[in-house]
């Protein structure tokens, strides 16, 4: 529940100052409550504040069908209707029914807005969206009588089954891309999907196909009954199932015993490998047989025969494209199952191996015999397949999984005496035991088999720790066992996604040789993923620039951020992110300008957050307006709609704002409507100036050395930024001739350069360059500057210098280039030169932005 507030009360982080853009604080009072922690609600609460605080205990839509509550109380509608609250609890106070006799409810746009009213209540007035639904309870008499309540809800995209269809889900694989069927000699039951979200069954749909079995090949009905927030849909699907093409089989036939007479020999077992291993087809097959023995008399005799495999015409299920050749035996005797044994026991009976026991897989143990006649093993082959019908090698039955050992007479090594089909037996390999104690799931310390976490955009399989463990040792995951991830009936190979009431998965592990014998459920764990509660969200980045700043005259430290856009006059489009800040425990914190430097942005994935418009406050406004774009001064607060399961956002504004301005900043010490304000930050664009020792700090009122006025002077020419150290080897005679200048010192290449071009001079060996500059000398530089870039810099001296008060203060040496200054308008526009004094940093950038206001477009100069 959240209820009607004034959103400017409870604002923290101030963003601009009045000077700056007119009032813009967010709220010191708030800021200060906040951070001392203190309650101020000491009064007996009130029964009109008991309902003001009322929770929601149900609530319906337009038809009304109830609807769930859920934790955060924001309810979500399907697009075509609206929340209507039935039930309410105020605080401390029994439920109260609500319906329009008693109460009045009144609908606007966007979450904990009373002002934007939607005065007609009709389908086509809520689209998907966010909206506040205001409560006023009427009842004459009631304690209640006057009170209000305010709850968001949402307007969603209906759930439609309209776009429901069939896939094959038969292996487990969950492929939504897989929608052709085929036969399979099984009954077969379609999944439902709906896009990329696999629909579970008697939870979403029930699925009916009349009175048909779905198992032969043909065309089928099929009936969806949606179920939960599907109820009351139905759709109905044709689909078909393809016949089995064994033409792309591997087909073996079984040998057969002689029989008496002249009569082709009788085919009983044909075996189709390839398409369903160990599975016996024997219908609608067309067998015949092309050659086989036969003596002078025509009889059969024993030896190698062919037989032509092909479907009959009115095969039902079955086709054979291209019709296969295969080979089998007419023996004397043909060798049924129970010939077949390893160790003395059946092939029907699964071996199972347990390696640290010492033991493991003998192919001496495989006999095979026709009473007490044992076969030699050269009359006889054996192969090896792994569960998945994949062939592999003797040796890998010494590592845990399951086989399958094949075996099948060599009739012609046997000199047709004996034959048989293929038979197998399963081997069960494992290295030890292992119990449901043996498997161990940790997440953050933590041993269980149900995790909960907050998605944090993290993977929680790196977080979770799995331990499978045999008396041999620990297991090796992708060597000794494999981890299979499923959410909503569909396999992922990541767990980091939230839903709206969390996102469950299920992790299972597969471990070769152990499936059988730990169930399933032991093998498993579960985590929910619910999503990153976002109380604040704010816009930063792109075409953005934060700045912030001391914004207290006195000794105490104020700081506040202004997220700035320049004044163009015409429409501004900017790019910016949405987002959030954490603390340095990771923790989602309101933004705190005074924390700033502990603090970091965590940008939102694009296209979460939709600008619906804009809160408008005009320059010297007192009063917002709402807009669809941004262009005039003022203040722009971000309205959204927000679309991104990870996080649970309880807003539809942001908490910062946009600030448009022409009175810019660009250091935390530049304070904004100062003299110099536009200047700096305009140098700061430029390049030619840059925070003390790279930092944001600018010190404008300080003075300024002659060595630190060059290299502005450098910047400005765009040497700064070009100049290698072998450029200054090469030019390293433009140093020798003073005497205090260190070639290593940061200053030192723009000395070189200036020397060079002609800038400066230096007198009696030196450069002096810890010296304060002033304001004529610095003038000096700029103009030799000038002179250097080809520009007049010619002057009526004498003329320039009497229209100044203080004109006569100017040394002789410096009029020349005083005048120049003043007359370009480079110094001197408040009305007075100051020649003498010392020049501030301030000073120097405002001059050099005013005889360079754009960045030179040329190389360096020298």
């Amino acid at each position: 529940m959240t209820a009607c507030v004034n959103k400017k009360s409870k604002r923290v982080a101030a963003v601009v100052t009045a000077s700056l853009v007119g009032a813009l604080s967010i709220g010191a009072p708030a800021v200060a409550l906040a951070a001392n922690g203190t309650s101020i609600d000491m009064l007996a609460l009130t029964a009109q504040e008991s309902f003001a605080k009322a929770s929601l205990v149900t609530a319906k839509d337009d038809q009304g069908r109830a609807l769930a509550v859920p934790s955060d109380g924001v309810v979500s509608v399907e697009q075509g209707g609206w929340m209507v609250p039935a039930k309410v609890k105020p605080l401390n106070g029994d439920p109260v029914e609500i319906n329009t006799t008693d109460a009045t409810i009144e609908y606007f746009k966007g979450f904990n807005n009373t002002t934007d009213k939607i005065d007609t209540v009709n389908a086509g007035n809520f689209p998907v969206g966010n909206y506040t639904v205001r409560v006023t309870y009427k009842k004459s008499g009631s304690a209640y009588e006057g009170a209000s309540v305010c709850y968001n809800f949402k307007v969603v995209k209906s759930a439609n089954l309209a776009d429901a269809f069939l896939f094959d889900n038969a292996t487990g694989a969950n492929d939504v891309k897989d929608t052709t069927f085929t036969y399979n000699t099984k009954a077969q039951e379609p999944a439902v999907a709906l896009g990329d979200t696999i629909l579970v069954k008697d939870v979403d749909y029930t699925i009916s196909f009349g009175s048909s079995t779905v198992q032969d090949a043909g065309t089928y009905t099929a009936t969806i009954t949606g179920k939960g927030k599907y109820a009351g849909q139905k759709k109905v699907v044709k689909f078909s199932i393809a016949k089995l093409d064994l033409s792309k089989a591997a087909i073996s036939i079984a040998d057969v015993a002689k029989a008496d007479g002249s009569a082709a020999p009788v085919v009983t077992a044909i075996v189709a490998d390839g398409v369903a291993p160990d599975t016996t087809v024997n219908t609608a097959l067309q067998i015949s047989v092309d050659s086989y023995s036969t003596d002078a008399n025509g009889n059969q005799t024993i030896g190698e025969c062919s037989a032509t495999v092909s479907c009959s015409s009115d095969a039902a299920n079955l086709v054979c494209e291209t019709p296969q050749t295969v080979k089998f035996n007419i023996v004397d005797e043909v060798l049924g199952d129970d010939a077949f044994t390893y160790g003395g026991t059946a092939f029907s009976t699964a071996l199972n191996i347990d390696l640290s026991d010492g033991q493991k897989f003998k192919p001496s143990k495989i006999a095979v015999k026709d009473g007490s006649v044992a076969l030699p093993s050269s009359q006889y082959t054996v192969s090896y397949t792994d569960a998945q019908g994949n062939h592999v090698e003797e040796s890998a039955l010494q590592k845990a999984g399951v086989y399958f050992v094949k075996v099948r007479v060599n009739a012609s090594a046997t000199g047709y005496a004996y034959g048989s089909g293929t038979h197998s037996l399963k081997v069960v390999v494992k290295s030890g035991e292992i119990t449901d104690d043996d498997i161990v799931f940790s997440y953050d310390g933590v041993v269980g088999s149900s995790f909960t976490k907050i998605y944090d955009g993290k993977d929680f399989l790196d977080q979770l720790d799995i331990t499978v463990s045999t008396i041999e040792g620990k297991l090796v995951e992708g060597e000794d066992y494999t981890v299979k991830v499923v959410s909503g009936g569909k396999e992922t190979d990541k767990v980091v996604d939230a839903a709206k009431g969390g996102k469950t998965y299920t992790i299972t592990l597969d471990i070769p040789g152990y499936n059988d014998e730990i169930s399933e459920s032991d093998r498993q764990c579960t985590v929910t993923v619910s999503p990153l509660k976002l109380d604040n969200l704010y816009v930063a980045g792109g075409d953005l620039d934060a700045y912030t700043f001391d914004n207290d005259s006195t000794d105490k430290v104020s700081m506040v951020t202004v997220w700035y856009l320049g004044y163009t006059g015409s429409e501004l489009k900017p790019s910016f992110d949405f987002g959030y800040y954490t603390n340095s425990k990771g923790e989602v914190v309101k933004y705190d300008a005074n924390a700033a430097a502990d603090l970091t942005w965590n940008a939102l994935p694009a296209c979460s957050a939709t600008v619906t418009g804009y809160k408008f406050t005009a320059d010297g406004a007192a009063s917002q307006k709402e807009v669809d774009s941004i262009k005039g001064k003022g203040t722009y607060l971000p309205k959204f709609v927000f679309e991104n399961a990870n996080f649970n956002v309880t807003d539809s504004e942001t908490d910062n704002f946009i600030t448009v301005s022409d009175k810019n900043v660009g250091f935390a010490d530049v304070k904004p409507g100062q003299w110099y304000s536009d200047s700096v930050f305009k140098a700061k664009q430029l390049g030619y100036i840059k925070g003390v020792q790279d930092s944001n700090i600018f010190a404008p009122e300080s003075n300024i050395t002659r060595a630190d006025a060059l290299v502005i002077i450098s910047r400005m020419s765009g040497f700064d930024t070009v100049a290698s150290e072998d450029w200054l080897n090469d030019n390293i005679q433009y140093l020798t001739r003073y005497n205090d200048v260190n070639p290593s010192a940061y200053y030192a290449k723009a000395v070189a350069w200036a020397t060079k071009v002609g800038v400066v001079h230096g007198s009696n060996g030196s450069f002096r360059p810890d010296d304060l500059i002033t304001r004529e000398e610095f003038a000096a530089m700029l103009q030799k500057y000038a002179t250097v870039l080809g520009k007049d810099v010619s002057v009526d001296a004498d003329e320039v210098l009497a229209g100044f008060a203080d004109g006569s203060e100017v040394s002789d040496w410096a009029k020349t280039a005083v005048a120049w200054a003043a007359e370009s308008k480079v110094m001197g526009n408040g009305g007075s030169l100051d020649p003498t004094d010392p020049i501030t940093r301030a000073m120097v950038a405002t001059m050099a932005v005013n005889y360079q206001p754009e960045g030179i477009n040329q190389d360096f100069i020298g």
